[in-house]
């Protein structure tokens, strides 16, 4: 089975560490071979601006940005983290809270987070 076979992709979490040069030349080349071929999720909470710090070159990331939103819904997702929240809490009760795994009614993130779906048939 190849990545090609699956209609979705999701990659999570993009910019948490820089990538390798020979990282980021291949994840490069995995979006652009999936560009308006088949859907790809992405999560970030990277504004578009520092990219160039995760990937280290200005024009492979404009290109990979500029394939990226193209077709693409972008949401961006604002709110308090649920997890710092959570975080929180435990210290004020003494280490007693019990962490369910899952985010509370209403909890969002602390940073903006913008997700990217690309697919086909995507009407723009």
């Amino acid at each position: 089975m190849t990545l090609n076979s699956f209609d979705l992709i999701l990659v999570d979490e993009v910019g948490y560490l820089p990538f390798s040069h020979l990282a980021a030349e291949l994840l490069f080349q995995f979006f652009s071979d999936r560009h308006e071929r088949a859907s790809v999720g992405l999560t970030s909470n990277l504004d578009f601006a520092h990219w160039t710090e995760v990937f280290g070159h200005e024009r492979m990331t404009a290109a990979l940005l500029d394939r990226l939103v193209h077709r693409s819904t972008i949401l961006l997702l604002e709110g308090e983290s649920y997890r710092f929240r959570q975080s929180l809490q435990r210290q004020a009760d003494g280490g007693r809270a019990r962490h369910t795994g899952r985010p509370e009614a209403g909890d969002t993130r602390q940073e903006p987070l913008p997700v990217w779906t690309e697919g086909r048939g995507h009407e723009e």
